[in-house]
């Protein structure tokens, strides 16, 4: 007498199928942006890899690249006694960063006597053509950056997100350049 009602409610049966759809949809749209970003990261890593090792000299780091931010020239002319004659400079100094600028006043002394060492054994001829090659630049500011480096001014400061900058001399420039032959 009593019969039992085959099925359920037809709603429920498309709800059920619906819901069934939907997730298997996120789950195959989710399967394929995965893959699709492996392959993208794998793709462009090679590449990256390839780059690196045929062009690996030219290649510069953003660490690498440091901007001139600050011009630091110094009070007084130099004149220095190389070995067989005199030398009149002018110097500036580039700096990567502006605190150094009050730091370089206190140790203006030590950077004149570093610039006078570097020049003291040297012969005019030789001075003249360290100029011109812009080897001169590079062995006296690499002179003056060690010497500041030992006595403690060049620290690490901390940068934004904890990475460390060191301060340094990026440049040094002869505004003013004369050389004199003694006899």
């Amino acid at each position: 007498m009593a019969q039992k009602e085959e099925g359920t409610n037809p709603i429920i049966k498309y709800l059920i199928f619906a819901i069934v759809g939907i997730l298997t949809l996120i789950l195959i749209i989710s399967v394929s942006l995965f893959v699709f970003d492996s392959l993208l990261k794998f793709q462009t890593g090679t590449k990256q890899e390839d780059a690196e090792k045929t062009d690996k000299s030219k290649t510069l780091e953003k660490s690498d690249i440091e901007m001139e931010v600050a011009n630091y020239p110094m009070k007084d002319e130099l004149t220095l006694s190389a070995d067989d004659g005199i030398v009149i400079l002018k110097v500036d100094l580039g700096l990567n960063d502006t605190k150094l600028l009050d730091i370089l006043v206190q140790y203006e002394p030590l950077i004149k006597d570093t610039i006078n060492r570097a020049f003291i054994d040297k012969t005019v001829d030789e001075i003249k053509k360290s100029y011109s090659t812009k080897q001169l630049n590079s062995d006296v500011l690499k002179k003056v950056q060690k010497r500041l480096d030992e006595a403690g001014v060049m620290n690490v400061e901390k940068g934004w997100f904890s990475s460390e900058k060191k301060l340094k001399i990026l440049n040094i420039y002869f505004v003013k350049f004369l050389v004199t032959k003694e006899g």
